[in-house]
């Protein structure tokens, strides 16, 4: 069995791969290609302004009668709540 030492030697001494001279510019231009927005900053202001506009809409306009959810108050827990599973059926 060849000593793992000589091995990393003998691989050490093998000539460096020409292909490494450019990876530099390579890797450059894969970051500024990174990035580079995908959609320009007036879009992306648009859209951003349209989430907003929905949000206050939704917000500020009337729901139909009954469609509301009742939330339980902070000290009382749901009827499936663990803790009232795992009483002793009180």
């Amino acid at each position: 069995m060849t000593d793992i030492d000589q091995l990393l030697a003998r691989i050490g001494r093998l000539p460096l791969d020409p292909r490494l001279g450019g990876i530099d510019a390579a890797v450059f231009a894969g970051l500024a290609d990174a990035t580079r927005p995908v959609a320009p900053r007036a879009a992306l202001a648009a859209i951003a302004g349209f989430a907003t506009g929905i949000g206050v809409l939704a917000t500020v306009s009337e729901s139909p009668p009954g469609r509301h959810v009742e939330l339980y108050q902070l000290g009382m827990p749901g009827a499936l709540a663990p803790s009232t599973l795992l009483a002793d059926g009180q």
